[in-house]
């Protein structure tokens, strides 16, 4: 069964600018490292409402065990990535969940609790243009 990771991430006393920089920086850093562990990650999307320095990385794996063998990966990385990411740590929040299809057919290529997360979100440009590839 498909597994979704969901990342977000919430940069508290944070500019425009600032956010704009971290979102470079991550789309550039992190993003290229689990693609590298071998994650599929669907897409990053920031939030259109509320909050607006707030973001949204999902990750999709055929199984748990799947999920977890990446993750392992991508912790060989770990180190570099946090180097990269230490000016916005001191202000960062990470909440990372992980989620099943409901029985829905799948849409656009994309299972429906993505869907659903996603009509909440807009693309953020340079996170999404990294990920376009």
């Amino acid at each position: 069964m498909a597994i979704l990771m969901e990342v977000i991430h919430e940069l508290r006393h944070t500019s425009e600018e600032t956010f704009a920089e971290y979102v470079q920086v991550y789309g550039e850093t992190t993003v290229v490292a689990l693609e590298a562990a071998g994650e599929e990650v669907l897409g990053g999307w920031r939030w259109l409402t509320g909050d607006h320095t707030r973001d949204l990385l999902l990750i999709r794996a055929d199984s748990m065990a799947d999920m977890e063998a990446k993750e392992a990966a991508f912790g060989e990385s770990m180190e570099s990535v946090l180097e990269s990411l230490m000016p916005f740590i001191g202000n960062m929040e990470e909440r990372t969940g992980y989620r099943i299809p409901l029985p829905w057919p799948p849409r656009n290529g994309l299972m429906p609790l993505a869907l659903l997360v996603r009509v909440r979100c807009v693309p953020t440009s340079s996170l999404a243009g990294s990920l376009a590839r």
